[in-house]
């Protein structure tokens, strides 16, 4: 792996705590990642949202920025960057991600409908079932096999969205890029064009809070976009589906902050009414003015590709180093995480006692590294513990610190314990969910 494409100019110290102030603190977090305190994580893996570290240039806009209520200067040059590369008229900030996702799921979504997408992110669920619809994963069945090295496993399944289509009311279809829910897996863009084709009229709207590492993967991945700009495949990826929602707190390398685009206007209306509701004037989506030009800065360097290949990079060498210490993998590496097999990892735990939030706690209490789970509890989903890594934030020593933990804690798998389940909220519940020691 090459060296970063950028020099340390701020620094952050980190402690690891003592393993008995591990021990305590993961028990004190009810065995839930999520509720573990900042101060007591030495390295922090948990989301890779919302956790990059700034640069130079976004580091100034945090003091330079005109503050105004409405219109405000960085509020113009955030859409002319959106609109340079993503190419839709109508761009609407928004505070994140999943403000987006509520919005078009109020225009679009109702009672008893379905909802067609590779494998939708637990906020996107919760929004599609919270206005009364049902999320539909249809992503490809090689998706579902952790051991098959296929290049494109966020692709969705077109005949079983063909099918759903014939038998139900689908108004909207998502997709996913990458597919976070399932090993962060690259969409091709035959199969973004082809599932435009498919939903004929319905609108196809995408997920893309990772679109620079998706057209970073097809062109590492596909032979006929091998020599294509980033920039060129992110442009032909967004005119082939009618608008996107993107958290830019991923590939936007901010801290805060996402969008709704489209190029339909009669939408753009509806959007532009419920963002002045619930987010705030629509020129800023309830942002402050820095935040905007953080995020502007942001999505131009992120297109970079000396940034895109050690970001990329990153997330292949912990996976590399994992799989020859012989740790359970899902493969191919994606773009943003590394996703362990907790329940071939642990085999003895059984699925109802919680393999993932077990290992994940394991690997919290051997080194003071916090991860997070996929697979929510009380469903049938496959229980991963997802290693994301934030951007521009931790080295290749920090990493092989991570790669030492997870092979102590496979040394002596025969000795973790599952978890009972204590309690769970009603939506996204892997985030605050309780557990105690089975």
């Amino acid at each position: 792996m090459p060296p970063e494409p950028y020099r340390t100019r701020v620094i952050e110290s980190i402690r690891l705590p003592s393993l008995k102030e591990r021990e305590q603190a993961i028990e004190t977090a009810f065995f839930n990642p999520h509720l573990l305190p900042a101060d007591d994580v030495y390295i922090d893996l948990l989301s890779d949202s919302g956790t990059s570290a700034l640069s130079a240039a976004q580091l100034a806009a945090l003091v330079a920025e005109d503050e105004s209520f409405a219109f405000q200067k960085s509020y113009s040059e955030f859409v002319e960057t959106v609109r340079s590369l993503f190419g839709f008229k109508y761009v609407f900030p928004v505070h994140q991600g999943r403000a987006g996702e509520h919005i078009l799921c109020n225009l679009f979504v109702e009672k008893g409908c379905s909802v067609p997408s590779n494998t939708h992110y637990a906020t996107t669920r919760a929004n599609v079932q919270y206005f009364g619809g049902v999320p539909a994963d249809l992503v490809i069945q090689e998706a579902y096999d952790p051991q098959i090295d296929h290049p494109f496993k966020g692709n969705v399944d077109l005949a079983r969205v063909r099918e759903l289509i014939r038998q139900r009311r689908v108004p909207i279809g998502f997709l996913t890029i990458t597919n976070n829910s399932l090993g962060s897996q690259p969409v091709s863009l035959e199969n973004i064009r082809a599932y435009r084709e498919l939903m004929d009229r319905i609108p196809v709207y995408l997920d893309a809070c990772r679109f620079a590492e998706n057209a970073w993967l097809i062109k590492q991945r596909d032979a006929q976009y091998g020599d294509w700009s980033i920039r060129d495949i992110i442009k032909k990826t967004f005119s082939e589906i009618d608008g996107c929602i993107v958290s830019g707190k991923k590939d936007g390398l901010s801290h805060i902050g996402g969008f709704i685009a489209t190029n339909d206007e009669k939408i753009a209306r509806k959007i532009e009414d419920l963002v002045l509701l619930i987010e705030g004037f629509h020129t800023h989506g309830g942002l402050a003015g820095r935040d905007l030009k953080v995020l502007s800065i942001g999505l131009q360097e992120v297109v970079e590709e000396s940034c895109l290949s050690s970001r990329v990079g990153q997330v292949s060498y912990l996976f590399e180093r994992l799989k020859k210490k012989g740790i359970p993998l899902y493969c191919p590496p994606g773009g943003n995480a590394v996703f362990i097999d907790a329940e071939t990892f642990l085999p003895h735990i059984p699925s109802e006692n919680f393999p993932g939030f077990a290992l994940a706690s394991e690997i919290y209490t051997a080194g003071g590294v916090r991860t997070a789970t996929t697979g929510l509890p009380g469903d049938q989903a496959p229980q991963f513990v997802r290693i994301s890594i934030p951007r521009r934030v931790y080295s290749s020593s920090h990493l092989d610190w991570v790669i030492g933990v997870v092979h102590e804690v496979h040394d002596k798998r025969e000795k973790v314990r599952g978890l009972r389940l204590l309690w769970k909220p009603a939506h996204l519940a892997h985030y605050v969910a309780r557990f105690a020691r089975a």
